[in-house]
């Protein structure tokens, strides 16, 4: 059975990854909340009692031991499970709030890059290593509808969002034919690091209305994932492909005609 690490697997989007993937894979679940990683790891055993699930508690704004903890999982890990080796990769962590730029960090820029690209490029060095036996073959980055586009408030989580689709089109190629890389773009998911938004009746009344399929479900987005992961998608590299149900293509003026 073929092993994927998902990172923020404790809620969203990464834990419905993990959900929709335990029929098929074994998993290795990374998140910073040891305990809700614990209730997705019952969750995914409730869907497959075989199905063996990994923890690897980390906060991946945490770049600069990365590589070496994950060395030190991976060694220890694969001692544990008869070298078993990790070959696909799920990067759903994610994070940062609205900001106005007058209120932006340095901190807030780079806490946003290191979670969304380099920790994703780390990962993937050490798991096209000898520590994971070089045995990855399939990496799928979670970006953002947006990330091409301009967001007021967002500036700094957009910049790491596109960072890491630049990034992935570079690995695409590099990494090939041994593995494949590809970006999903959701759009506004209903997931609980979006809960601001849903908890404002304006914005979200505005997302609805320019969303021709209605609001995205994690489940929509870990449907396309799981594609990407298979073998059905052997071809398909270096592609972003967008999951918000046609917002970010709807560039139409409102108007309201008389029936």
């Amino acid at each position: 059975m073929a092993t994927a690490l998902i990172t923020g697997a404790s809620s969203g989007m990464g834990q419905a990854t993990a959900l929709n993937l335990a029929p098929s894979y074994d998993l290795l679940l990374c998140g910073r909340n040891l305990e809700r990683l614990e209730q997705t790891k019952a969750q995914c055993l409730a869907l497959r009692p075989s199905c063996v699930v990994s923890l690897w508690c980390y906060d991946l704004t945490q770049t600069e031991q990365l590589e070496s903890a994950l060395k030190d999982f991976l060694t220890s890990w694969r001692a544990e499970h008869n070298d078993a080796v990790v070959s696909k990769f799920v990067h759903c962590a994610g994070g940062g709030k609205m900001k106005h730029l007058h209120l932006v960090t340095e901190s807030d820029f780079l806490s946003c890059y290191k979670l969304h690209c380099v920790s994703a490029g780390l990962i993937i060095k050490t798991l096209c290593s000898r520590f994971n036996q070089r045995a990855l073959d399939a990496a799928v980055l979670l970006t953002s509808h947006n990330s091409m586009r301009a967001v007021q408030g967002y500036s700094f989580y957009q910049a790491s969002k596109a960072a890491a689709e630049t990034m992935a089109r570079c690995l695409a190629i590099e990494l090939a034919p041994q593995v494949r890389v590809n970006v999903v773009k959701p759009g506004l998911v209903q997931t609980p690091l979006a809960k601001e938004i849903f908890d404002n009746p304006e914005i979200l009344a505005s997302y609805q209305e320019r969303s021709p399929s209605g609001i995205t479900q994690p489940q929509d987005v870990a449907q396309v994932v799981a594609f990407l992961l298979s073998e059905q998608a052997h071809m398909i590299t270096g592609e972003a492909i967008t999951v918000d149900g046609g917002t970010a293509i709807d560039g139409s003026i409102r108007m309201h005609l008389r029936k």
